[in-house]
């Protein structure tokens, strides 16, 4: 195989043998002209001087006589022509930025493609009147007026920007390539280039076109194409669109190197659907373990979604020991940059009212503490912090330092304290400031850890400290960054713009490189990555201002224009290469659709057709899953065991933990014998557990005054005069004015008001139901107690029981025992057939609750009537009292509760049994709603 560059360097030495000190080559990529002059040294014997080599961006950086600026100063040299501007309503620099960085790219854009700005312009802001256009005689609004004003102003705000620019010998990207373009001869006069090559170009800007044909024309440059008649020759083939035109523009005699390898070359090509982009990571690493050592330098993987760089190079095999990565990483998908952007979270959204100390949301500061490298390198006493968050229950919460909780923390730690956790009063050097005091901070940790991945942690910080540096000085020539939220904006703006190089040996091991890098590169083997659909090619979306049938109109690229590039660097990757394995994604996610790239089913469709000598396999790879083995945890019962159950029988059983040991023994131990618990967690909107302890509380309340006395309509009333501000009285113990009274919490304290005016209604329809209706409360909320004494094993045992009765009354000389429930309980959860079904039914958790507290109330009063017992759903007002119904019984008799009070003893006894551990219920589903 001759690979592109090889042929490229022998025609250099075969046609300009004694000027290559006098040539210019132009490639479109810097990565590739370190591979020529590698081709180059291997032609000659003796050293010589080499021809200047440029990306094609360099070439005309390198010939614009004004300097290119740095594209975050360009945005804030924007801002201040926009408030020059004499527009109506100036921005601030936050919405500025939503919408200058579009324009500035299309600014870019028209100016690479040499459009006719006032044309363009002109059309753009005719369309969006158009826009504000109506059929009705009614005169624009003022807003309206001012939208149209704004799209007049666009022509004049790119004239104002360039002229200033100008002025000061800078321009833009784009800009330069126009005044190349409008200049080239005088321009190349300057430079003592005998000739100039272009090599290995596909897709053209018009300026770069001109650029070339006016060279061409005068003799003084040469153009090289990269290309397979497969695609070139087929009009159908969207990959060869670009060379077909240039081939028209510039003439067949300036249409070099057209090769047939696709249709005549042998390859061996292997398409292999993956479940997830991880997948495909390790699998390449297997098929890398497949190929020869030797041939590893002659190998590449390419990587269509550059985010799979770290998982790839996490899946090598070990003895791929030398890598070179073309690619920078991203600095956006750094671990550091995920703790900075939680900082600036943290003190975007504060709020401040009035005098009072400005506050954090709490989310914000746990994202923070809780990140690894904070909790690792900066505050490891930050559970503590975390467990004073989750107590205070306050979704905005002010950092007191002078708080017992950071008494412990070392000079160290508290620096960090005050630079991250201390209120930045919106000034963007405070923010910089103690970012920087961060970043030494976390330096300061990774010097001393021993961990492999040191180096790049260092690395990681060395790129942010320079970014930092670099809004710094922004900071000190523009005044636009006037608060924190600029800052942050700015610095996203910065970061998504910079990479992490990666330093290896680029010419020897293993090459992992962007799609886009592997223009005028060839290996023998290529692994591509990610070929799904919207990611090669990408998707269609544009930011840009201008309407896509403007853009089309104006000679501007599209997305067809987009996709056709991608169709030619994916054709050209796999043109002279032997051994191609093409990896996509099969899962549907927020990854992608899971669809192989229309590329792949166009190849598979067409070349096979063309090329005998081509051999596609497909394969989706199916990973067998591991045969699951449940791991069942089993506790067995010991001697300390048993007398933590001594312990808890002493401090007394309540119907709540009765029924957690039926439902699962094994959640029983964790919670009553070990003692875990949920975490404490900040309510941020009122939570259903919350909502009823505060209904429960206020019925308590309101009802109070008539423990002893026969309820009257005239009682109720005023009862229900008093209901809204009792209520909301519990609920402000636990929440600001401002938390309740808004959003989902203010829907959560209408449903609790109207839950007791429900149940108050309920009251006073039942005593106007019948005359001689009469209820006397009896007790509200009273704790009961009882002794039952048992025998274990031949050892006497007492067991206590214990309970807070929600209310007993009287109800015509019935006594009931009730439970107020704020969410819904069906009829069917009260009913049971025999005693063994209360006590081996989990759905019959709230009979053992209600027989429960009928015994304990029957073991206090003896001289006590009917009894029964009753569930009041609040959630569902309309069932009224539900009973409790053993054997279709709703009376509860002696010897209903003498049953029940042996069935407790049978479950302590089981509780004790050495021979039953402590397990999971397997018919319980307990577990999906378990905490632990």
């Amino acid at each position: 195989m001759e690979r592109f560059l090889e042929k490229l360097a022998k025609h250099l030495f075969e046609k300009y043998p004694d000027q290559l000190d006098e040539l210019c080559i132009v490639l479109p990529n810097r990565r590739s002209s370190l591979f020529l002059k590698q081709y180059l040294a291997k032609q000659i014997d003796n050293s010589i001087w080499s021809p200047q080599i440029y990306s094609v961006e360099d070439f005309i950086t390198d010939l614009s006589e004004l300097k290119i600026i740095d594209p975050i100063a360009l945005q804030f040299d924007f801002y201040e022509v926009y408030k020059k501007s004499g527009l109506p309503d100036i921005q601030s620099f936050d919405d500025f930025s939503k919408w200058s960085i579009s324009l500035l790219g299309d600014f870019d854009e028209i100016d690479q493609y040499l459009v006719n700005t006032s044309t363009l312009f002109s059309n753009l802001a005719d369309i969006k009147e158009i826009e504000s256009w109506s059929l009705s005689e009614d005169q624009l609004t003022e807003m309206q007026q001012k939208y149209i004003g704004f799209w007049n102003s666009i022509g004049t705000l790119y004239t104002a920007l360039n002229k200033d620019l100008e002025k000061r010998n800078f321009c833009y990207k784009g800009k330069a390539y126009r005044n190349v373009a409008k200049n080239i001869l005088p321009l190349m006069e300057k430079k003592a280039w005998k000739k100039i090559v272009f090599a290995g170009f596909n897709a053209l800007s018009i300026a770069e076109e001109k650029i070339i044909e006016v060279l061409l024309k005068e003799e003084k440059a040469e153009i090289l194409w990269d290309t397979d008649s497969y695609y070139l020759d087929n009009k159908k083939q969207e990959a060869g669109s670009f060379l077909r035109k240039h081939r028209r523009q510039f003439g067949v005699n300036n249409f070099n190197w057209q090769e047939n390898l696709l249709s005549t070359d042998s390859k061996n090509i292997e398409v292999i659907g993956v479940a997830r982009s991880i997948g495909q990571a390790k699998y390449a690493g297997q098929i890398l373990s497949t190929i020869s050592p030797d041939l590893v330098t002659d190998t590449a993987i390419v990587l269509a979604d550059e985010q799979l760089l770290l998982p790839v190079l996490q899946s090598l095999p070990d003895e791929v020991s030398d890598i070179n990565i073309t690619m920078g990483y991203p600095m956006i998908n750094t671990p550091i940059y995920g703790l900075i952007e939680a900082i600036f979270n943290l003190h975007v959204n504060t709020k401040q009212q009035d005098d009072q100390p400005v506050k954090f949301y709490y989310k914000d500061v746990l994202s923070v503490i809780n990140h690894p490298y904070f909790a690792s390198y900066l505050l490891t006493g930050q559970n503590k912090l975390a467990e004073e968050i989750n107590k205070s229950n306050k979704a905005f919460i002010t950092i007191d330092l002078k708080s017992e909780v950071f008494s412990g923390f070392s000079p160290n730690q508290l620096k960090i304290i005050v630079a991250i956790l201390v209120p930045w009063d919106d000034s963007p050097t405070k923010a910089i400031t103690g970012l920087l005091i961060l970043i030494d901070q976390l330096k300061k940790g990774f010097i001393g850890q021993n961990e492999g991945n040191k180096n790049l942690n260092l690395e990681y910080l060395f790129a942010f400290a320079k970014a930092f540096k670099r809004v710094k000085t922004l900071i000190g020539t523009y005044d636009s960054i006037g608060s924190v939220k600029s800052l942050s904006i700015i610095f996203r703006q910065l970061v998504k713009q910079q990479t992490l190089p990666f330093y290896g040996e680029p010419l020897k091991g293993l090459q992992i490189m962007g799609m886009l890098e592997t223009r005028t590169l060839d290996f023998e083997n290529v692994i591509l990555l990610s070929a799904n659909e919207d990611v090669l090619p990408k998707s269609k979306s544009q930011s840009s201002v201008i309407p896509f049938d403007l853009r089309k109109s104006f000679g501007l690229p599209t997305f067809s224009e987009k996709d056709a590039i991608f169709a030619y660097h994916y054709y050209r990757l796999i043109q002279r290469a032997k051994n191609v394995y093409i990896l996509y994604n099969t899962e549907s996610d927020f990854m992608g659709s899971g669809e192989p790239s229309r590329f792949i089913k166009q190849m598979v469709h067409e070349l096979p057709k063309v090329n005998p000598n081509i051999n596609i396999k497909e394969t989706l790879l199916n990973i067998p899953p591991k045969p699951y083995k449940s791991t069942e945890i089993t506790v067995k019962k010991t001697d300390a065991i048993n007398l933590d159950l001594d312990r808890i029988l002493e401090k007394g059983l309540s119907a709540s933990s009765l029924n957690t040991y039926l439902s699962c023994p094994l959640n029983f131990y964790y919670k009553y014998i070990v003692g875990l618990k949920e975490p404490e967690a900040v309510e941020e909107t009122i939570e259903a557990k919350s909502m009823g302890t505060f209904v429960h509380d206020a019925l308590n309340e309101l009802y109070k005054p008539l423990i002893g006395k026969v309820i009257t309509e005239t009682a109720l009333q005023d009862i229900k005069q008093k209901a809204n501000n009792t209520l909301e009285k519990y609920f402000l113990e636990e929440f600001t004015k401002q938390e309740l009274f808004f959003g989902k919490n203010f829907l959560v304290l209408k449903v609790a008001i109207r839950f007791l005016h429900n149940f108050i209604d309920l009251e006073i329809n039942t005593l106007k139901k019948k005359s001689n209706n009469q209820t006397r409360i009896i007790s509200l909320e009273d704790e009961f107690k009882t002794s039952i004494p048992t025998s274990i094993d031949g050892v006497s045992k007492t067991i206590n029981l214990k309970g807070r009765i929600d209310r007993i009354d009287d109800f015509n000389g019935t006594t009931r025992v009730i439970d107020f429930k704020t969410g819904n309980t069906s009829r069917t959860e009260l009913r049971a057939k025999t005693m063994n079904d209360v006590f081996t039914n989990s759905s019959k958790a709230k009979c053992v609750q209600l027989l429960f507290y009928a015994l304990l109330y029957k073991a206090s009063e003896a001289n006590h009537r009917e009894l029964s017992g009753q569930i009041v759903s609040l959630g569902k007002i309309s069932s009224g009292h539900m009973d409790v119904q053993i054997a279709k019984e709703k009376i509860i008799s002696d010897d209903l509760l003498e049953e029940f009070t042996t069935s407790i003893k049978s479950v302590v006894a089981e509780m004790y049994n050495k021979d039953i551990s402590f397990q999971h219920a397997p018919e319980s589903k307990y577990c999906q709603f378990c905490g632990l």
